[in-house]
């Protein structure tokens, strides 16, 4: 009777510690992407970090030169950063991401620069896995409100983004 008390006792006490000594899953943090068309417009390359189970902030950058659509003529220079949070739902490799943030920047045409600020968001599918270093795919659309009026006709564009990267 005694030895199966003493027995009993030593199997909920493993119980209780094994836990101590598993190893602790690391959770990928940081992220390298490139992004065509999307958050930022024509294409940006991202750099985003995990501050929080779910939740992501990324900080792009994209410049390029405008030109005439007929001669191809350089008439400019667009640079741009988008700075965004986005959350993601599921704890497996396929994901529903949102998110939204701004796009700043510069648009500079022949003599005249003015102010790029939009706001953007992003809503897509997202193939991430969470707990291991690899492959980062993204696709959505990435719609932009126009904040100081000057970017888009109706102050307001509806795009898509397809993003590829790495994340470690």
């Amino acid at each position: 009777m005694k030895t199966s008390r003493i027995l009993l006792l030593v199997i909920c006490l493993s119980g209780l510690f094994s836990k101590c000594f598993s190893q602790d899953i690391q959770v990928t943090k940081n992220a390298l992407y490139f992004e065509l068309f999307g958050n930022a417009g024509l294409y940006s390359f991202n750099y985003e970090r995990n501050f929080h189970p779910n939740i992501y902030c990324r900080i792009g950058f994209e410049s390029f030169e405008t030109s005439d659509l007929f001669s191809r003529t350089a008439t400019g220079r667009i640079t741009a950063l988008p700075v965004m949070a986005s959350f993601l739902t599921g704890h497996g490799k396929h994901h529903l991401e949102f998110g939204g943030g701004l796009l700043l920047g510069n648009q500079k045409e022949f003599s005249v620069s003015h102010r790029i600020i939009d706001f953007t968001s992003f809503l897509g599918y997202r193939y991430q896995s969470l707990v291991t270093k690899g492959l980062l795919f993204r696709i959505g659309i990435t719609p932009f409100v126009s904040l100081n009026g000057t970017n888009y006709p109706d102050k307001y564009l509806l795009s898509f983004g397809l993003s590829l990267g790495y994340h470690f």
